[in-house]
């Protein structure tokens, strides 16, 4: 299994590091109490392949060709507005995979996406150890700066 391989997905506010086993789940979830699809259509751990996890760029190519394809044509034909609920236009593909791109899990149900909150994500250990050392604060990990606001 792929526990704890995390990608990103979206941009800017919509940036969040997911697990695609956790993604899965909370999709399945939504297919299965929202939409009401037959367990047979949900999407099993093995969907994607673990090589893919390896590349945020292949993975995301990925998604868009396998899991939201099988979503749109397949397990949520007659359900799109459920399961895409996030998206502007969510009965042409195309449409949906750009949005993807720049929104990532936010494309989903306002259920999916709570299931993925914000968090810092950090950025890698050479320039983490460079921004320490210039700044003078080590112990401290440099994050990714968002404009997203949380309203706790």
């Amino acid at each position: 299994m792929f526990y704890g391989k995390e990608v990103c997905l979206g941009k800017g506010i919509y940036e969040r590091r997911v697990e695609w086993n956790e993604l899965r789940k909370a999709i399945n979830i939504e297919l299965l109490e929202e939409c009401k699809v037959n367990e047979d259509k949900l999407l099993g751990p093995y969907f994607v392949t673990k090589n893919y996890l390896e590349n945020n760029e292949e993975f995301v190519k990925v998604f868009k060709n396998k899991i939201i394809m099988y979503l749109f044509d397949d397990a949520a034909k007659h359900k799109r507005s459920m399961i895409f609920s996030g998206c502007d236009t969510n009965n042409i593909y195309s449409e949906i995979c750009k949005e993807f791109d720049e929104k990532g899990i936010f494309i989903f149900s306002e259920r999916v996406q709570e299931k993925f909150p914000n968090k810092p994500i950090v950025i890698d250990e050479v320039e983490n150890m460079k921004y320490q050392e210039n700044n003078g604060n080590f112990g401290y990990e440099k994050v990714a700066e968002t404009n997203f606001k949380d309203e706790d």
